[in-house]
């Protein structure tokens, strides 16, 4: 995977508990001094983040990955980004290198400018947010997606269905990469059988015409609720 990701809402713990699951799918997270992963942040009494760090960011996706498929280069709190620095960030973020996966950590959407967020996939954790704008439904994430009621989920596919279809393909990969992490952790058939799912309908959607709402109603059916299939019969 590559691409540009935002990681907003909840507390910064929870932002880099997301980010680590992401970048445990690219296995990229429980590797000491890796070349191949730098982590951005104020340092001290800083509480800035400048151009010069931002350029040295740059730097380091520039050059190919040592060990690893992909770079992984995350800034941590985004929010302390001055607007010299998310500027000199868009070129990369909207055509990063085939191997550079980014990921921003911030407060909220508004923490960051505009045209530094239109150029990133979108994870909301402020899980209670709801909105008119379709482009702003808030993130249904792979274990809820799993648990889901098969009602609910028709009702997810009803509205992503709305967004454009780009959007709708990178909220896909976004859970296939939470579905690949949560099958390093637990097994089961139900997730196994998600994750082929959300698979099959992102080809769909990138080499077909079928429409969106199909396609995703064909995830809301037929995927497995665990609770559902371990129920028993008793006597």
């Amino acid at each position: 995977m590559n691409g540009s990701i935002i990681i907003f809402g909840s507390s910064q713990d929870s932002r880099e508990k997301k980010c680590f699951e992401i970048a445990q799918s690219l296995e990229l997270a429980n590797s000491e001094n890796n070349p191949d992963l730098k982590i951005l942040k104020t340092i001290d009494d800083k509480k800035s983040i400048g151009i010069d760090d931002i350029r040295e960011a740059v730097k380091f996706l520039s050059n190919k990955p040592f060990s690893h498929k992909y770079k992984l280069l995350v800034i941590s709190e985004s929010h302390y980004m001055t607007r010299e620095a998310q500027n000199a960030l868009l070129k990369t973020l909207e055509e990063p290198p085939a191997y550079a996966t980014l990921i921003l950590l911030a407060k909220t959407e508004e923490s960051v400018l505009p045209t530094v967020l239109s150029r990133c996939r979108k994870i909301s954790l402020n899980k209670s947010m709801k909105s008119d704008s379709t482009s702003e439904t808030e993130n249904v994430f792979f274990t809820e997606l799993l648990n889901q009621s098969t009602g609910d989920r028709l009702e997810w596919a009803a509205e992503t269905s709305k967004k454009d279809k780009k959007e709708i393909i990178d909220n896909l990969e976004i859970l296939m990469l939470e579905g690949r992490s949560y099958l390093k952790e637990q097994t089961g058939g139900g997730a196994v059988t998600l994750l082929n799912n959300l698979n099959k309908v992102k080809s769909d959607l990138e080499n077909t015409n079928l429409s969106a709402k199909i396609a995703l109603e064909f995830i809301a059916t037929n995927t497995r609720n665990p609770s559902h299939t371990n129920l028993k019969h008793s006597n």
